[in-house]
């Protein structure tokens, strides 16, 4: 028979022990049904746990996206099942905006339009990100395309192959720090354009 001469000792090891995977586990951020939560720091949406761990997307709907056509489940057969009533509106279609009016339009989906007058890629900063801005270059940008490194791989290099040209983007409005921008994760979701139309 085996004596344990301090059983508080022991106790109080088993107590840690025991408690440690907890530690190891435990997430702060507070995961949704998905596994994920919104990345505030790095900016993003991110997941741990479920069929999405382990990767990050611009903004919670292209994770249900993902999920989505991970699980064979189409967004258009979705929509079919929640269409609109015959009386509702049928343009759906993204306003336009140029670079300076963008920050009126904050929170909205939208295509902006513009020169990508200076691009970087900061390999080295939190998410890998590429900025694209444009119209006016950084630090005076009026507005920012940003490609997080998650997503760059599709892109290919967009400082170099965007630098230069006039393009339309579309997607979600966000301020940053007092600045427009727009997060995008699809190379779908940017369009060369001809100079020449206004």
């Amino acid at each position: 028979m085996v004596r344990v001469r301090f059983p508080a000792l022991s106790l109080l090891l088993l107590a840690q022990l025991g408690a440690f995977p907890a530690v190891v586990g435990a997430h702060g951020g507070g995961l949704d049904s998905l596994g994920c939560h919104h990345n505030r720091k790095a900016g993003g949406y991110h997941c741990h746990r479920g069929d999405l761990a382990g990767r990050s997307f611009a903004s919670k709907a292209e994770a249900v996206k993902a999920l989505e056509k991970k699980s064979g489940k189409s967004a258009e057969a979705e929509k079919a099942t929640t269409a609109p009533p015959a009386n509702a509106s049928s343009s759906t279609k993204a306003k336009t905006l140029t670079a300076a009016e963008a920050k009126k339009h904050i929170g909205e989906t939208a295509t902006v339009c513009g020169k990508v007058v200076s691009a970087r890629y900061a390999e080295g900063s939190r998410g890998s990100p590429t900025f694209l801005n444009l119209d006016k270059p950084h630090p005076d940008s009026i507005f920012t395309v940003v490609i997080w490194g998650s997503e760059r791989d599709a892109f290919g290099q967009p400082e170099e192959d965007y630098h230069a040209k006039a393009i339309c983007v579309t997607g979600r409005i966000e301020d940053y720090k007092g600045t427009p921008q727009m997060v995008v994760a699809s190379p779908k979701q940017i369009a060369l354009r001809d100079e020449k139309k206004p």
